[in-house]
Protein backbone atom coordinates (compact mmCIF):
# COMPACT_ATOMS: atom_id res chain seq x y z
CA UNK A 1 0.00 0.00 0.00
CA UNK A 2 2.80 2.67 0.62
CA UNK A 3 4.05 2.12 -2.57
CA UNK A 4 1.05 2.93 -4.27
CA UNK A 5 1.33 6.34 -2.50
CA UNK A 6 4.29 7.29 -3.36
CA UNK A 7 3.95 6.65 -6.63
CA UNK A 8 1.22 8.80 -6.66
CA UNK A 9 3.07 11.55 -4.93
CA UNK A 10 5.79 11.08 -7.78
CA UNK A 11 2.71 11.59 -10.25
CA UNK A 12 1.57 14.86 -9.10
CA UNK A 13 3.96 17.01 -11.06
CA UNK A 14 2.89 15.08 -14.32
CA UNK A 15 -1.04 15.61 -14.08
CA UNK A 16 -2.84 18.41 -16.40
CA UNK A 17 -5.11 18.71 -13.51
CA UNK A 18 -2.84 19.22 -10.49
CA UNK A 19 -2.21 22.37 -8.13
CA UNK A 20 0.54 21.67 -7.42
CA UNK A 21 1.97 21.19 -11.26
CA UNK A 22 0.15 24.59 -12.64
CA UNK A 23 1.83 26.69 -9.70
CA UNK A 24 5.06 25.35 -10.54
CA UNK A 25 4.51 25.97 -14.00
CA UNK A 26 3.66 30.05 -13.47
CA UNK A 27 0.33 29.89 -11.81
CA UNK A 28 -3.51 29.21 -12.49
CA UNK A 29 -3.61 29.72 -16.13
CA UNK A 30 -1.86 26.04 -16.35
CA UNK A 31 -4.15 24.16 -14.65
CA UNK A 32 -5.92 21.32 -17.51
CA UNK A 33 -3.19 22.35 -19.74
CA UNK A 34 -1.09 19.17 -20.94
CA UNK A 35 0.77 17.40 -23.73
CA UNK A 36 -2.23 16.58 -25.75
CA UNK A 37 -4.15 20.31 -25.68
CA UNK A 38 -0.75 22.01 -26.31
CA UNK A 39 -0.75 20.02 -29.55
CA UNK A 40 -4.33 20.82 -30.41
CA UNK A 41 -3.18 24.59 -30.03
CA UNK A 42 -0.12 24.24 -32.07
CA UNK A 43 -2.22 21.86 -34.86
CA UNK A 44 -4.91 25.24 -34.83
CA UNK A 45 -2.03 27.50 -35.25
CA UNK A 46 -0.86 25.02 -38.50
CA UNK A 47 -4.03 24.97 -39.89
CA UNK A 48 -4.86 28.77 -40.10
CA UNK A 49 -0.46 29.30 -40.91
CA UNK A 50 -1.45 27.05 -43.94
CA UNK A 51 -5.42 28.79 -44.96
CA UNK A 52 -3.45 31.97 -44.68
CA UNK A 53 -1.10 30.91 -47.03
CA UNK A 54 -3.52 29.40 -49.97
CA UNK A 55 -5.65 32.60 -49.20
CA UNK A 56 -2.57 34.32 -50.52
CA UNK A 57 -1.28 31.98 -53.48
CA UNK A 58 -4.91 32.55 -54.53
CA UNK A 59 -4.98 36.11 -54.65
CA UNK A 60 -8.19 37.90 -54.15
CA UNK A 61 -8.25 40.09 -51.02
CA UNK A 62 -5.43 41.35 -48.84
CA UNK A 63 -5.08 38.48 -45.94
CA UNK A 64 -4.39 39.41 -42.53
CA UNK A 65 -1.55 37.18 -40.67
CA UNK A 66 -3.27 34.80 -38.65
CA UNK A 67 -2.94 35.47 -34.57
CA UNK A 68 -1.83 33.01 -32.07
CA UNK A 69 -4.23 30.35 -30.84
CA UNK A 70 -6.02 32.09 -27.78
CA UNK A 71 -6.44 29.03 -25.35
CA UNK A 72 -2.93 28.93 -24.81
CA UNK A 73 -1.62 30.02 -21.25
CA UNK A 74 0.73 32.64 -21.24
CA UNK A 75 3.95 32.84 -19.24
CA UNK A 76 3.89 35.35 -16.45
CA UNK A 77 7.80 36.73 -16.41
CA UNK A 78 8.68 39.32 -13.74
CA UNK A 79 11.68 40.68 -14.49
CA UNK A 80 14.52 40.53 -11.42
CA UNK A 81 14.83 43.71 -9.82
CA UNK A 82 18.61 43.04 -9.69
CA UNK A 83 21.31 40.70 -10.33
CA UNK A 84 21.20 38.74 -7.02
CA UNK A 85 17.46 38.50 -7.37
CA UNK A 86 17.93 36.95 -10.52
CA UNK A 87 20.41 34.29 -9.68
CA UNK A 88 18.42 33.48 -6.54
CA UNK A 89 15.68 32.46 -8.71
CA UNK A 90 17.79 30.67 -10.98
CA UNK A 91 19.19 28.41 -7.82
CA UNK A 92 15.98 27.93 -6.91
CA UNK A 93 14.64 26.50 -10.65
CA UNK A 94 17.73 24.36 -10.55
CA UNK A 95 17.47 22.77 -7.07
CA UNK A 96 13.22 21.91 -7.28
Amino acid sequence: MPRVFVRLLERIGYEPWSLYRAERLGGPQWLGWGVTEDALAATVEEVRGLTCTIAKALGGKRVKEPAPYQGRPQEQAERPKDLATAFARLNAMRNS
